[in-house]
């Protein structure tokens, strides 16, 4: 049989009536097996100013045309680099979030960036193997930071690992790679996601200082993510029109990442949340202050001067949040170094130790895998959860001595016109 050639083409520059631009030429094979020349204006000079710049263009190009392949096991592809920038167009395309998930693509793309395309970007795909990635990720550390210097986490080389696998089966799908087992060397790689560090969590006593230092609209944020485990994308990406105060109740259906608004991070995490009597009475208190109270709103919407045109038309920036509010708070009360997902790990944290129920966890965290919350138990009803959170709720914050748990009152009854419309649109529901 004979072996196919691989096609380099050839790139030329070019003169035309709107300026010089950049040609890729090759040959197309026909259905009667000859072959005939043709030529794909690649750019304009103008705008790839240099060769390198338009041969990285063509890579796409270049793999696209050598997808005929006579013997399995033929080169489909030059590099490694160029299956990745087929895998960028195809399925990292940033003006489309319907497959995966905004933050998804900028942690995909700042790891294929910062350590697989430096280290093998110029290896063909054939010529990866199992053993030299797996010392390669053993080696890996830190090279900025406060852990410069330090191991890499089990983790972060777990999702690198993820990543070349997704970018070898990509090349299997698209038929630019042979369909075989052995074209997938991460299929082999060895690599623990182990912690090397427990995360911080904060105590009982801790939290309720912090809360208590807090003015109402850090109050309502962390009370939020502290009691319900949201991620920080799903917290500033809530609107007034996904609670539900009749069912108390909120509906996480959005994440906000950079200021892209987007899908949540898996299914599982796009399902309704319980909200303690508690939580509402905050929720209110600050819906009282905020000037942003229609359904369509953010809840918390930014109403910063410096936000310009997009004030009240975009959330807070979460970032800005904890390191101006809530970390120099919690350094003031010797808390020490917070994330907004300390709150997630302590929601967890108090959650195993008051033995819930495993499943009733695994809901109430909203993990696609039972396997982070051991899947022994059967599908935990809502009862259940409510209760399970309320414990959670009872513990980092003093509920208040009037009976009914709202400083307002039923949140039904006050007099402000959304949370009259919004009770009565959900009970139509």
């Amino acid at each position: 049989m004979k072996r196919a050639r691989y096609q380099e083409g050839c790139l030329t520059r070019s003169k035309r009536k709107s300026g010089s631009v950049w040609e890729y030429r090759y040959r197309e094979r026909q259905q009667d097996s000859s072959k005939r020349m043709r030529c794909i204006v690649v750019g304009t000079v103008a705008t790839l100013k240099t060769r390198a710049a338009a041969l990285q263009r063509i890579e796409v190009l270049r793999a696209n045309v050598n997808r005929e392949i006579i013997e399995t096991g033929s080169p489909m592809v030059t590099t490694f680099k160029s299956l990745i920038e087929h895998y960028r167009e195809r399925e990292m395309r940033m003006d489309n979030h319907d497959k995966k998930a905004y933050s998804t693509k900028k942690r995909n793309e700042s790891y294929l960036r910062k350590w697989i395309v430096p280290r093998w970007g110029e290896h063909r795909p054939s010529d990866i193997k199992s053993a030299a990635v797996e010392e390669w990720l053993e080696s890996l550390s830190n090279d900025a930071g406060k852990n410069k210097g330090k191991p890499l986490a089990g983790g972060t080389k777990v999702k690198i690992r993820n990543i070349m696998s997704a970018v070898f089966r990509h090349g299997m799908r698209h038929e630019l790679l042979p369909r075989v087992e052995a074209a997938n060397p991460m299929k082999y790689v060895r690599q623990s996601g182990k912690r090397q560090s427990i995360p911080t969590v904060l105590e009982v006593e801790q939290f309720q200082s912090l809360f208590g230092a807090l003015r109402q609209r850090e109050r309502t944020m962390v009370l939020l993510d502290c009691g319900s485990g949201l991620r920080c994308g799903e917290l500033i990406g809530m609107q007034w029109g996904d609670i539900d105060f009749s069912r108390k109740q909120m509906s996480v259906i959005r994440s906000v990442v950079e200021m892209v608004s987007g899908k949540v991070k898996t299914e599982a995490s796009q399902k309704t949340v319980p909200l303690d009597d508690f939580m509402i009475d905050e929720l209110l208190a600050w819906y009282r202050i905020t000037p942003y109270k229609k359904p369509e709103d953010w809840v918390f919407a930014s109403d910063s001067p410096r936000a310009g045109a997009k004030r009240g038309r975009q959330p807070y920036w979460p970032s800005t949040i904890m390191r101006m509010f809530i970390k120099p708070a919690a350094n003031r009360l010797g808390i020490g170094n917070i994330s907004w997902h300390t709150f997630r790990h302590t929601y967890s944290t108090l959650l195993h130790a008051n033995g819930e129920d495993p499943k009733v966890v695994q809901e109430l965290l909203r993990h696609s895998s039972i396997k982070v919350t051991m899947d022994i138990y059967t599908q935990a009803v809502t009862s259940a959860k409510r209760k399970a959170q309320s414990r959670v709720v009872e513990q980092i914050v003093p509920k208040p001595e009037a009976e009914g748990g709202m400083r307002g009152g039923n949140p039904l009854n006050v007099t402000y016109g959304y949370m009259k419309t919004s009770a009565k649109s959900h009970a139509s529901h």
